[in-house]
């Protein structure tokens, strides 16, 4: 399955992807149907809206770093 050039700008708002040959990709139907049937308690984010609500989110007062460098540089000062 060929994407038209038009269906290649959609806007998305998330892309599941892999590193391939060093660099991201995204994963193809057939690899994202492999994915699903691999990792369903994954899947099921996507595919049911309300199973993001059980989901425990962090505290709000945690520091999130970017990189790995950043949270390497704070451990070591």
């Amino acid at each position: 399955m060929s994407l038209t050039t038009h269906e290649k700008k959609q806007a998305k708002l998330y892309v599941l992807t892999v590193l391939k040959d060093g660099e991201y990709k995204e994963l193809s139907p057939i690899e994202m149907e492999a994915f699903i049937e691999d990792y369903p308690e994954i899947a099921q984010f996507w595919r049911d809206q309300e199973a993001l609500s059980t989901l425990s989110l962090p505290k709000e007062d945690l520091i999130l770093y970017d990189c790995w460098d950043q949270v390497a540089k704070r451990i070591i000062n």
